[in-house]
């Protein structure tokens, strides 16, 4: 076997694994694409849920007049983060599965993934808030 074959031999199954990998955090109560594709909705739905909850915490802490300039660069920053958001899911569903039908399952856990993040980065902003 040439090294070129042996590299994409490598490179396909790399492919695989990853693909398999977030189908398989799904798999545990789904049995078809489709199902795993709707577990992983409601999963990203959870996510984007909590996300509302700290969200509109933080805007909160900002309802003086004074501090109102801060709360609509608040609401401007997430109205951003969103955009981007989908904008890297579609992206790395598109790398993983353009035209498949586990697109959707690499869309909506991206999605949950950066959502977490996303959790974190606003709590983070609360507690400084709580700190003044």
């Amino acid at each position: 076997m040439t090294p070129l074959r042996r590299f994409w031999l490598a490179a396909a199954g790399i492919a695989l694994c990853s693909t398999a990998y977030v189908a398989g955090r799904h798999a545990a109560y789904a049995q078809t694409q489709a199902e795993m594709n709707h577990e992983s909705y409601l999963d990203y739905m959870k996510e984007d849920h909590k996300l509302n909850v700290v969200y509109q915490k933080l805007l909160s802490k900002y309802t003086e007049p004074e501090v109102m300039s801060t709360r609509k660069k608040i609401i401007a920053s997430e109205r951003a983060w969103i955009s981007y958001r989908d904008a890297e899911a579609h992206m790395e569903a598109s790398v993983g599965g353009e035209g498949g039908t586990i697109y959707p399952t690499l869309f909506n856990t991206t999605c949950e993934e950066l959502t977490t993040e996303r959790i974190k980065t606003l709590k983070d902003q609360i507690t400084i808030n709580d700190g003044r």
